[in-house]
Parts: C-alpha cells; sequence; structure tokens
C-alpha cells in the first residue's frame, strides 16, 4: 500500500459504510455508481483486500473495512468541526477601541461589562494583545 490515500475514496467508504449501501452514498455524494465503485476498487488495490462484500441488497464491511471505518469516519468527523470552527472564529466581528486610561476606567468599561454579559463581547485590558 501507498502513503496517501486518495480523499475521494475514502469519503466513497465513508458514505457507503455508514449508509450500507454504494446506492446511498451515489445519493449522497451526487456521483455515478460507477465513480463509487472505482473509487472503492483503489482503495481496495491500495490496501490489497476488500473492504466491503457486495450483497444483492446492499453491501456489508468485511473484517478489514469494520476496523478502518472508525478511523475513517472519525478523521471526517473531525475535519468537519474544524472546518465549523475556523468559519465560525473567522466570521466574528471585531472591533478594537483605544481610550485614554480615565475614559476607559470609569466610562467604557462599565458600559462593555453589560454588553459584554449580553452579546458576549470579550474585554482585553492595554496590556494584552487584541485577538
Amino acid at each position: 500500500m501507498r502513503d496517501g490515500l486518495p480523499l475521494n475514496a475514502l469519503q466513497a467508504f465513508n458514505r457507503a459504510a455508514r449508509a450500507g449501501s454504494f446506492a446511498a452514498a451515489v445519493q449522497e455524494l451526487g456521483v455515478t455508481p460507477t465513480a463509487i465503485s472505482q473509487h472503492i476498487r483503489l482503495l481496495e488495490d491500495r490496501f490489497g483486500t476488500q473492504v466491503f462484500l457486495r450483497r444483492a441488497n446492499g453491501v456489508e464491511l468485511t473484517d478489514f473495512g469494520r476496523e478502518l471505518f472508525p478511523r475513517v469516519a472519525g478523521a471526517f468527523s473531525e475535519r468537519t468541526e474544524a472546518a465549523a470552527h475556523l468559519k465560525t472564529s473567522v466570521s466574528r466581528p471585531q472591533a478594537v477601541l483605544s481610550v485614554i486610561a480615565s475614559v476607559g476606567e470609569l466610562w467604557l468599561l462599565p458600559r462593555l461589562a453589560d454588553l459584554a454579559d449580553r452579546a458576549g463581547v470579550r474585554i482585553i485590558g492595554e496590556n494584552q494583545n487584541p485577538i
């Protein structure tokens, strides 16, 4: 087996294993049945063993496929979570206010503290780097 398994083949395996059917993977991924079959065949060639037993009413994971599936599913789950986290962290609006100490301490901070409780505003002191 070579390093660097093809992402599309792993995704086809993940969807087919989760659904128990190549037809369901076709629907989820929006590709042809031939594409799913080729991706699975590519994985099986790379691993040198079958990952599915083909049945008339769907597919069933082999012992190797059952061992592989949680790892692949976990990797895709982490990828999805990371993308969601990055999307929300990038889309958060940010503002930096710079005021003299007396205005900040006596007027601005009391108002921002109330806003922070209601809207999730993060207050950073002058000696900290804003993010």
